[in-house]
């Protein structure tokens, strides 16, 4: 248990170490202990971590600590100033996506955000599939998985929690080659919200969270199919990746690499009405996931198909305009690199070939053209290629510079 010092009529609490969620359980123990208690004077102390906090605590501090404030009236302040990652992750405030919160902000990672909103979790979701787009190589159905994923679980927090918000955090971790996003509500849980439907009659959170994986299971049919976190424990079970339900009492991990679970009970909650929520994710980059066979031949091109839309002529090519999508221009390699992954992250996720468009574009860089068109025909090959990609609109200076990076490319290949 958490040592509470009592300084000046606040009660300090000094966290030097958060990457067990026993932590979390400690303080939902505390401050139960307080809740009737007139000093809910409280200073969380984290200016003493020595190590990176993960998204599944962060985002459980964050919402428990709102959760006694808003309903207890506890004063809880936080003391990050020796440690600049977590005063980054806004874990003491959390940012709102609406109202002007986060929106202007292009890279959402490392941050606790909330979301209260279908327009909210449509940003969230669009913010990190546009930014995996250009600078990360995903294998086909990992930004359709990912997508629908993040989707449909802040999707059952706005519907079935019955709390107005829920906490997201995503972290990528490029060494690993994988994300990972945890998604919090401080809502009624899962077996309370089972159980409100004349269906089903759960006895314990383990059920629930059984329950709820099944295909099918819903509180409501009006409202949903029931298939929300059922398809996300089957894209992640298809991507060997770990995924974790905690509510009320109970948390369930799935490790799917090495076909691993394990069930924790006796786990800290808020209260019995209140039982909250948390479940976490992380899929692999570089492992292909079969979307349509982990969902029954479904396959949830909605959630990222609307830009493609806008980009497919009537002929049924894919206009990729370059001028529109090398954010950083067509001066530098860092920008070839950019646009290269973007058009790679776009192939995999259409069979439409992609028209290569340079309108508008009167000069570009060698090493942008290296970068970009070189090493993309190089990589897939020169008869993919040709087959799936056309450069049209390039003038006279800048289809010369393409030209030569392709066929330099493809002799270092030979």
């Amino acid at each position: 248990m958490l040592n509470i010092k009592i300084e000046e009529g606040k009660n300090k609490i000094t966290l030097k170490s958060i990457r067990s969620m026993k932590v979390v359980n400690d303080l939902i123990n505390i401050f139960n202990q307080y809740k009737n208690i007139n000093n809910k004077n409280f200073v969380l102390d984290f200016s003493e971590l020595s190590s990176r906090a993960f998204p599944p605590t962060l985002v459980s501090i964050a919402g428990i600590s709102d959760y006694y404030r808003e309903k207890y009236g506890f004063n809880i302040e936080f003391i990050t100033k020796k440690n600049k990652y977590f005063t980054h992750t806004s874990t003491e405030s959390p940012i709102p996506v609406s109202n002007n919160g986060i929106t202007n902000i292009e890279n959402i990672f490392d941050q606790v955000i909330t979301f209260s909103s279908d327009k909210d979790v449509s940003f969230i979701s669009n913010a990190i599939t546009n930014y995996l787009k250009t600078n990360i190589s995903c294998e086909e159905g990992v930004l359709i998985g990912l997508s629908w994923c993040m989707n449909e679980v802040m999707d059952n927090v706005l519907w079935h929690s019955e709390v107005s918000k829920g906490y997201f955090m995503s972290q990528i971790h490029k060494e690993n080659k994988l994300i990972s996003i945890s998604i919090y509500d401080n809502g009624i849980g899962l077996l309370n919200s089972i159980n409100s439907s004349k269906q089903y009659f759960e006895k314990t959170d383990v059920d629930a969270i059984r329950r709820v994986i099944e295909k099918g299971v819903t509180c409501n049919p009006e409202i949903g199919q029931g298939n929300g976190l059922w398809g996300l424990y089957q894209i992640v079970k298809d991507s060997h990746g770990y995924m974790t339900i905690k509510t009320g009492s109970t948390k369930i991990e799935f490790n799917f690499k090495d076909s691993k679970e394990n069930v924790s009970l006796n786990n800290a909650y808020l209260d019995s009405h209140n039982k909250g929520t948390r479940v976490d994710f992380t899929l692999k980059f570089n492992q292909l996931i079969d979307v349509s066979k982990a969902l029954d031949n479904y396959i949830p091109l909605e959630s990222v198909s609307m830009e493609l839309e806008e980009m497919l002529t009537e002929t049924n090519w894919i206009d990729l305009i370059i001028s529109e999508k090398a954010k950083g221009g067509t001066g530098t390699r860092a920008s070839g690199k950019d646009i290269r992954l973007y058009t790679l992250n776009t192939a995999k996720l259409s069979s439409y070939p992609i028209l290569l468009d340079f309108l508008n574009i009167d000069v570009i860089s060698s090493s942008f053209a290296d970068e970009f068109i070189g090493k993309l025909a190089a990589d897939i090959g020169i008869i993919e290629f040709t087959n799936h990609f056309k450069i049209i609109n390039a003038n006279d200076f800048v289809k010369g510079l393409l030209n030569k990076a392709i066929a330099e490319r493809i002799k270092q290949k030979v």
